[in-house]
């Protein structure tokens, strides 16, 4: 039987897929593609910092249905803008980062 870190990552990655249908995007860690999203603008803070996902929605009603994922599953939550934040506090670690920095209208 799988660790429950692990059972808990593949759920919530499943979960957050079925939220946040294309043209929305959710990256798992260990994911190809997953470590150009989790760039930090301090990359030596990246490893510690990584998020277990990192989503970004393409509408307000997928926004919703991330944060009711996170919630149900007890997830940190944290937005990235596209700004720059020498503290990494754009990623949450082992959380759901919500990347936001496409939009101007949510």
């Amino acid at each position: 039987r799988a660790p429950r870190a692990v059972w808990l990552m593949h759920h919530s990655c499943r979960t957050l897929r079925s939220a946040v249908p294309p043209p929305g995007v959710v990256a798992c860690i260990g994911e190809p593609g997953f470590a150009s999203e989790a760039t930090l603008f301090n990359r030596n803070l990246q490893d510690e910092r990584a998020p277990l996902a990192i989503v970004k929605p393409s509408s307000l009603s997928q926004l919703q249905a991330v944060l009711e994922t996170a919630r149900a599953s007890k997830l940190r939550v944290s937005v990235r803008n596209g700004g720059h934040n020498p503290s990494g506090r754009a990623l949450s670690k082992g959380g759901v980062t919500i990347d936001l920095g496409r939009h101007r209208a949510i």
